[in-house]
């Protein structure tokens, strides 16, 4: 028999844990804000500035893994681009504010006006100039070719089958080139064979430079197509690779600007100007050039641990990234439980007590329609698109104007977390014996308070696990937020490699801390569920 007053008091620790619940999720603007990785330009190369805000702010998208152009360096940034922005700032007056994100998301932030303007190594195409503006080229580039020292292919050329004149007509068969996504290099090998490419069937893409040469060294393409800068650093680190002699193609490096931003087009190139004039792109460009970590030795593991993480205290981004990865991760959650448990409600509701609705019609009838349609359409809509679409949607577009990337993929991660979690409590309020909702009934609680008093508290203790089972879920998911240039684990990692072109010793160390975090969670649920068990003996 279910007693009034005994279901009142054990219920109260429910009510207060979801009040406090409510309560965290109002704090989350703040404790993102705090949170916020926008990171001030180092000057010198290894010191971070820090916003005053006395100064206009100037924000500069770039991809820190493109050493030595731009790459993490202990808490801010350093490398020819970075320096060159900090330079043009100043001759504006302006503040330098850094994000790093993913190289693909450069021109599209700028385009959203996200960002001031991009600085990334980024060449002028036809394609890109369509959508965005360039300065004046600040530095001249070349697209070389990296492949093996034992390789057959001397040059370009031997990407081909050749006519008796020695022209071109045909990709080799089998050869594969690897490029990073939607660079430069991609562009031009991507293209047909009359053109200088090779054709897409025979192009791989790769997130990021390093990724590519990786694949290279370990027989996954037979050549890369990358910029000559980073090329040398790559044939450094990785033994028995090797540079051809003849560049692939010549380029320039400019900045992209959003084409409603002439004034401050017009005013960086007067700086790019200037800047070449005094000699000052030249000075920052000599100092990084055959720079690097050759002093340490990457022969074994020890010295590769050193390279990876105690090199510039490097260990403390992935403490930072595993920071953020948690913070996202558990804010998320709660607003996912938050929306989870109104939609499932919504939709209980309406599947249990939809006859009764009916036939008693008017306006409440009609309101609980429009809410469950709407609760149907939210749940086909984001459990049928990908989550990193999702979050690029939120971030480039519904966003557009927020610089606050932790709050943007809290956001994100909550809503499509949300989805799922309100198809458990769902599954779980209908498991429950309809004899429940008339004991609450019997004992002159209305629906609502039936609701509160009785259905929630058995549907908790059925779906609890299986929530912390969607927590752990949601702990990796988050690895993608490194799109729109937040630095959480698996961002931190790349980082490092970005930094010591090395793949090995970072990847090896954020899956280890990714499944000790796992295996410890899954620990919990199993206690938790061997508890519930001796509970209901």
């Amino acid at each position: 028999m279910i007693h009034k007053k005994s279901i009142l008091a054990r219920n109260r620790v429910l009510s207060m844990v979801m009040a406090i619940g409510m309560i965290i999720a109002l704090l989350i603007p703040m404790i993102a804000a705090m949170a916020e990785e926008t990171t001030a330009a180092p000057a010198p190369a290894t010191e971070a500035i820090t916003a005053t805000g006395s100064k206009p702010v100037l924000t500069m998208a770039t991809s820190a893994d493109f050493a030595p152009y731009e790459y993490k360096e202990g808490e801010g940034f350093a490398g020819i681009d970075i320096e060159i922005a900090q330079a043009i700032a100043d001759k504006l007056g302006m503040e330098l504010q850094i994000v790093d994100i993913a190289f693909d998301s450069v021109i599209a932030g700028v385009v959203t006006g996200k960002y001031d303007m991009g600085v990334s190594g980024l060449t002028m195409t036809p394609e890109r100039a369509q959508t965005v503006n360039f300065t004046d080229p600040y530095a001249n580039a070349v697209q070389t070719v990296i492949v093996k020292e034992d390789s057959d292919i001397q040059s370009a050329d031997d990407f081909y089958n050749l006519d008796a004149e020695g022209n071109p007509v045909s990709t080799k068969e089998g050869l594969m080139v690897g490029v990073q996504t939607s660079t430069t290099g991609d562009i031009y090998i991507s293209d047909t064979v009359e053109n200088g490419g090779v054709g897409e069937d025979h192009r791989i893409q790769y997130k990021t430079g390093a990724d590519a040469v990786q694949a290279l060294s370990t027989g996954k393409v037979q050549a890369v197509v990358i910029d000559n800068e980073p090329a040398k650093n790559f044939v450094k680190l990785y033994k028995g690779l090797k540079l051809l002699d003849t560049p692939y193609v010549e380029e320039e490096y400019a900045i992209a600007i959003n084409k409603n931003n002439t004034e401050l087009l017009q005013r960086v190139n007067v700086a790019i100007s200037q800047l070449k004039a005094d000699g000052t792109i030249a000075n920052i460009t000599n100092k990084y050039i055959n720079s690097g970590d050759d002093s340490i030795d990457t022969s074994t593991l020890a010295g590769q641990f050193r390279l990876n993480f105690l090199n510039g205290d490097r260990w403390k981004w992935i403490v930072q990234g595993l920071g953020r990865t948690l913070l996202i991760t558990l804010f998320a959650v709660i607003v996912g439980v938050l929306i989870g448990i109104i939609i499932a409600a919504i939709r209980s509701s309406y599947d249990k007590n939809y006859e009764e609705l009916e036939k008693k019609g008017g306006l409440s009838f009609g309101l609980m329609k429009a809410l469950n349609f709407l609760s149907n359409l939210y749940l086909t809509v984001i459990r049928g698109t990908p989550v990193v679409v999702q979050l690029l949607i939120m971030y480039f577009i519904i966003f557009a104007s927020s610089k606050n990337g932790t709050l943007v993929a809290i956001l994100t991660f909550g809503i499509n977390s949300g989805a799922y979690v309100a198809e458990i409590f769902r599954s779980g309020i209908m498991a429950i014996d309809n004899g429940q909702f008339e004991a609450g009934r019997a004992m002159g609680f209305n629906y609502l308070q039936t609701m509160r008093f009785v259905i929630l508290p058995q549907m908790f203790k059925v779906v609890l696990p299986t929530i912390l089972n969607e927590f752990i879920s949601l702990l990796k998911e988050t690895s993608i937020v490194g799109y729109v240039g937040i630095m959480d684990l698996t961002k931190a990692g790349d980082n490092i490699r970005g930094r010591t072109l090395s793949a090995f010793m970072p990847l090896i160390a954020v899956a280890l801390i990714y499944l000790c975090l796992v295996i410890v969670l899954t620990q919990v649920v199993r206690a938790l569920e061997r508890r519930m068990r001796k509970n209901e003996r």
